[in-house]
């Protein structure tokens, strides 16, 4: 053996001793390794579900913040709305858009056409947001989630939200157009001379009487239309010859007759100025008439589809008497602040409860009419 290999071989059996003495034989998974492990594995659930019910939460107020802006910009507009907008029918500004017919016209039609929201209504919708947004808000504050919030409070705040919006979207668009309008009208700096109540109910009297003279036209045509009708049967009565032929002849007249007036009657039930007359009962809305007894009515939303009036309520509420209570329980259905249809202009004047009068002669003699056509309810 070579001597200078010596202290080579030496070494490498040192380290070959200092190797074998350093490795450790790999201590055996225990059950309490396994437990912890499983512990671990739980806390990371339980905090992935808390963070997942943190954001379910705070997404439920985040729905609700814009909520309650747009309640709050629709309580600024509705404030307005009343404030500025109506009080023009009485005050001096008014009287800038009086100087022009056509503003008188565009300023009646935006209010005809404009679904207003009451003050209740505004605390009904913010009463709800409160019930719905309370709990939620209450639980992230306190920390104390124990799990995600209910499915339903997400349908019932998004369905409160489509129903705050499609009432926002009115004022949105009106009370800026009414504003310009106004702000136009004051650069001519002309007023006219009388208050815009007055051009208003100045123009619904000039159209009410235009419709009278359409309906009385049509009514004439439809006459001179039986009557010619029944000129002609009666030519043939003469003609007939035969007692068969006669009593033929005579039926035929009578179911004529009979079905010309009843043409007549659907003709002046079914035209546009009646309608147009009779808006706060044929159009169909949400509310409807109930008269549980005589002089004793009440308003009751109609959940499934919208209706017109009925014609037995408003009769049950007798308010087709022809007499001066009669007329006044008619005006007082037609603008009643429940009745979400198009109301009448207030009657003032002589002139204004003749055309009630005139209305309600149409509903006494077209009311069986109208509820066959389905203008009104039985």
């Amino acid at each position: 053996m070579n001597r200078d290999r010596i202290p080579t071989i030496l070494a490498a059996v040192m380290l070959s001793f200092t190797a074998i003495a350093c490795s450790k034989p790999t201590a055996p998974v225990t059950s309490g390794d396994l437990e912890k492990l499983a512990a671990a594995r739980e806390r990371n659930q339980q905090q992935e579900a808390l963070s997942l019910a943190r954001s379910m939460y705070m997404e439920l107020l985040d729905t609700g913040s814009r909520i309650r802006g747009d309640l709050e910009t629709l309580g600024e507009l509705h404030r307005q709305w009343e404030a500025e907008i109506l009080a023009l029918l009485s005050t001096e500004d008014g009287r800038f858009l009086t100087a022009e017919q056509g503003d008188v016209v565009s300023f009646r039609s935006y209010v005809q056409t404009m679904k207003a929201v009451t003050q209740s209504s505004l605390e009904v919708m913010t009463s709800e947001l409160n019930a719905l947004t309370g709990p939620a808000k209450e639980i992230i504050d306190s920390g104390a989630i124990a799990g995600t919030p209910d499915p339903e409070l997400s349908i019932r705040l998004a369905a409160l939200e489509n129903r705050v919006k499609s009432t926002l979207e009115p004022y949105l668009e009106t009370v800026p157009a009414m504003q310009a309008m106004l702000a136009t009208a004051k650069q001519r700096g002309v007023r006219g001379e009388s208050t815009l109540q007055q051009a208003v109910d100045a123009l619904n009297y000039a159209d009410a009487q235009d419709r009278t003279t359409q309906v009385e036209a049509a009514r004439k045509a439809a006459e001179a239309e039986v009557t010619a009708k029944l000129a002609e049967a009666e030519q043939a009565l003469v003609r007939a010859r035969g007692e068969q032929q006669l009593q033929a002849l005579m039926a035929e007249e009578s179911h004529l007759r009979d079905r010309m007036q009843a043409d007549a009657l659907k003709a002046r039930a079914s035209s546009p100025d009646t309608l147009k007359r009779l808006e706060p009962f044929v159009t169909k809305a949400a509310m409807s008439l109930q008269t549980p007894r005589p002089f004793v009515y009440q308003w009751q939303r109609v959940r499934t589809e919208t209706r017109p009036l009925s014609f037995s309520a408003i009769a049950g509420h007798k308010a087709l008497e022809p007499t001066e209570d009669g007329l006044r329980y008619l005006h007082e259905i037609a603008n009643s602040t429940q009745n979400d249809r198009p109301a009448w202009p207030i009657a003032s004047t002589k002139e204004h409860w003749d055309w009630v009068r005139e209305n309600q002669t149409l509903l006494r003699e077209l009311g069986t009419t109208l509820v066959e056509l389905g203008h009104l309810d039985p």
